[in-house]
């Protein structure tokens, strides 16, 4: 709440503080929590696009056909029908990024890949381990991440539904 030298005397300058508590410390605080939320959104959403194609991948190591028959036909905007994989490759920091390629029209997969595993640190994993991390890391994010950053958005939320209701009772005083 708003710390401030005013007195009940004056509900003016205590209506002044709270208006400018919430218009300088919580709306902010929402903003932050909001992008925070979306943030673990994306990641959910991410992790769960690498799910599917360390899946994919997984089909065409065991089968030893290509993409384009392992989709059975169907490609989506990182995959072409000739076999080709494409993926877009972190350069560095997470700004500089180049689309990759690999030709799997041999049946040849890579065994390892890299997993970026946070603070800028990748992990040389083979397939089956990256798809395991990757679900525990989904399972993560959905049950306990995601829980606690809807959790504190809704108490700024309240914080705020509380300061506009102190501020309606104040603005009938004046």
């Amino acid at each position: 709440m708003p710390t401030s030298t005013a007195t009940s005397d004056n509900p003016q300058q205590v209506y002044q503080d709270y208006s400018n508590f919430v218009d300088s410390v919580l709306r902010p605080e929402l903003q932050c929590a909001t992008d925070l939320e979306g943030a673990v959104q994306q990641d959910i959403r991410d992790f769960c696009d690498l799910q599917q194609r360390l899946q994919r991948l997984e089909e065409i190591q065991v089968s030893g056909s290509s993409i384009a028959t392992a989709s059975e036909g169907e490609s989506s905007a990182d995959e072409e029908p000739d076999g080709i994989l494409y993926h877009s490759v972190d350069l560095g920091y997470g700004k500089i990024f180049c689309r990759a390629k690999a030709d799997t029209t041999d049946g040849i997969v890579p065994s390892q890949l890299f997993v970026n595993v946070g603070l800028g640190f990748h992990v040389e994993l083979t397939i089956a381990e990256a798809k395991s991390y990757v679900e525990k890391r989904i399972k993560l994010l959905q049950k306990d991440v995601l829980p606690l950053r809807l959790k504190n958005k809704q108490k700024i939320q309240d914080h705020i539904a509380s300061c506009e209701l102190i501020l309606q009772q104040l603005s009938k005083t004046t």
